[in-house]
């Protein structure tokens, strides 16, 4: 009879161990959620981030575009003034040179 309560004692001893396994095996799905939930957050937190650094980076695009452009436009309105001047302090060789021109594009047409 010492076999039957060893074998006895030995799945009472199994049991214990499953029930402790199966506790480990829960514990651990609680921790293995807790991790993805934390994961998850971080990504989205990341994203949040890279947006808001996406939006400052286009806003300081966006302004240096248009002070190019208005230094652009300035640059262009300083070219016709200069040139409006020359035209007024020489206004035969203006007109001579316009008529040389359209000569020149007049024949390059044929």
């Amino acid at each position: 009879m010492p076999e039957a309560s060893a074998g006895a004692r030995s799945t009472k001893a199994g049991d214990g161990d499953l029930s402790e396994l199966k506790a480990d095996l829960a514990a651990l799905r609680g921790e293995m959620a807790a991790v993805v939930a934390a994961v998850k957050q971080l990504g989205e937190t990341a994203v949040r981030t890279a947006k808001r650094q996406q939006g400052a980076g286009l806003g300081r695009l966006a302004e240096e575009a248009e002070s190019l452009a208005s230094e652009a436009v300035d640059a262009g309105r300083d070219q016709i003034a200069e040139i409006e001047g020359r035209i007024r302090a020489q206004p035969l060789a203006a007109v001579g040179i316009a008529f040389l021109v359209g000569l020149l594009f007049g024949s390059l047409r044929r």
